[in-house]
């Protein structure tokens, strides 16, 4: 009988679900011996135990025949995925052929598992991920597109990946071309943000135009945009800390050298005048190397401490600071005015604060004219539940408008006349931004210079 000889298991049902009949493939396939099978519930085999019958639908009624997918067991309760061939009679019994597919099934699974997966990864990861056509055109891009450039998906694809590369950098892209299954690695790739932003990618690319599964250029694109900006920022401070040692060993070096010349002088002088002379010189020149000293160690220190978060009083922090200075050369000739509105409680850095407002008035003190028929220093203080606004204007020497862009460099001096470390207004620059407030200056050379200062308000933060 060819039935018998058939490799794929066969058998038949009667009207009440019963096997009347199993060919040799079918008792192989489920583990039972002939006798075992016959008279036997085919929903004992079936691992859903729902009704053979309901679970065949509509269509083998319809159709008198239907292809199904079914998962049944065997006897030692293993499992196997069978493709029936199923054909119902007028009288409700049926034939089925079935035909072990576990081995596809399972492939098919784990593809499916994998494409589930990889979705997953590409949909969720930072990086952009493209696919290109020969011609440059976007045929596939992920959901990292809105995240680095703002973009959404259906709005980029089908358009030139040129329109998103810096102009300069387009013809990078193209190299990819040259050959196949080879990784193109660019370092720094500048793309446009849908705002007109530059941002900075690391790029890999590999040409599969000759692959007819993908037949397309693969491109990931990493944003190294912080990265970029922390090595220009490492760039600028290791120019700094090489003039910044420079200028410091040439201003300590400085006074020393003048002490040891007058202490030379000294020695061969006999005259008490003369000797007291020197003497006084060499006291101020002590005197610019403590404060070069003390403005170096403002600089440390707004350059390594955290921001410390405290109440500030401005009418105490002013008494304290005008009490500081008023034994400075010429003090006593000028006028200081204040006008202090502090209606609310003020948070921020109390040091950063007071080496700000201490630097401005001392420059206000040290830089003054005293040709001026009424010499005076103005500080107007109004703080409100966002910020405090600090105004120092006084009618000293002023500042030349070229100078204003360059007055907050560190060791920058307008002219040989000008006194301090060259460090003080860079200092103020540097707390303030440590802040996150901001300083501008309006200045009249020879009539007024007027500084203001903006700190935001810390009390909510």
């Amino acid at each position: 009988m060819l039935l018998n000889e058939a490799s794929d298991a066969i058998y038949w049902v009667n009207h009440k679900g019963l096997i009347t009949y199993a060919n040799p493939s079918a008792q192989i396939l489920f583990g039972y011996e002939e006798v075992e099978l016959k008279d036997k519930s085919i929903s004992d085999l079936i691992v859903s135990k729902t009704d053979l019958f309901s679970t065949f639908s509509s269509n083998i009624i319809e159709e008198k025949g239907v292809v199904i997918q079914q998962e049944f067991v065997r006897k030692d309760n293993s499992t196997f995925y069978g493709e029936m061939s199923v054909r119902l009679f007028d009288d409700g019994s049926h034939q089925a052929i079935i035909r072990d597919i576990t081995k596809g099934v399972i492939e098919q699974r784990l593809l499916l598992d994998r494409e589930r997966k990889f979705k997953i990864l590409v949909e969720n990861a930072f990086d952009i991920i493209i696919v290109l056509s020969s011609d440059f055109k976007i045929k596939f891009i992920s959901p990292a597109i809105k995240k680095m450039l703002g973009y959404e998906i259906d709005s980029v694809l089908g358009e030139n990946s040129n329109k998103f590369i810096e102009f300069r950098d387009r013809v990078m892209i193209k190299e990819v071309l040259k050959n196949h299954g080879i990784t193109y690695a660019i370092n720094d790739l500048k793309l446009i943000h849908k705002n007109g932003q530059i941002i900075h990618c690391e790029v890999n690319a590999v040409n599969f135009l000759n692959d007819p599964l993908i037949n397309g250029i693969i491109v990931n694109c990493h944003d190294i945009s912080k990265r970029i900006q922390t090595e220009n920022e490492l760039i600028n401070t290791n120019y700094e800390l090489d003039s910044f040692v420079y200028k410091v060993s040439h201003d300590l070096k400085a006074p020393l050298r003048s002490m040891l010349g007058l202490i030379n002088l000294s020695q061969k002088e006999n005259t008490e005048d003369t000797v007291k002379l020197y003497l006084d010189m060499m006291v101020r020149s002590i005197h610019n190397m403590d404060i070069f000293i003390k403005d170096l160690t403002q600089f440390s220190r707004n350059s390594r401490m955290e921001v410390i978060k405290e109440s500030i009083d401005f009418k105490e922090l002013i008494t304290k600071i005008e009490n500081n200075l008023k034994y400075d050369d010429n003090a006593r000739f000028i006028s200081f005015e204040r006008n202090i509105s502090q209606q609310s409680l003020f948070y921020s850095d109390p040091n950063r604060v007071e080496t700000i407002v201490s630097n401005l008035l001392s420059n206000a003190y040290k830089y003054h004219r005293f040709d001026s028929n009424n010499p005076y220093i103005n500080v107007k203080i109004e703080v409100s539940e966002t910020a405090a606004c600090i105004v120092i204007k006084d009618n000293g020497s002023g500042i030349a408008d070229e100078y204003h862009n360059k007055i907050f460099q560190m060791f920058f001096r307008a002219s040989e006349k000008s006194q301090g470390s060259g460090l003080g207004l860079y200092i103020v620059k540097s707390a303030i931004d440590k802040l996150e407030g901001t300083i501008t200056l309006h200045s009249i050379p020879d009539k007024e210079s007027t500084f203001t200062v903006e700190i935001p308000n810390l009390l909510t933060r």
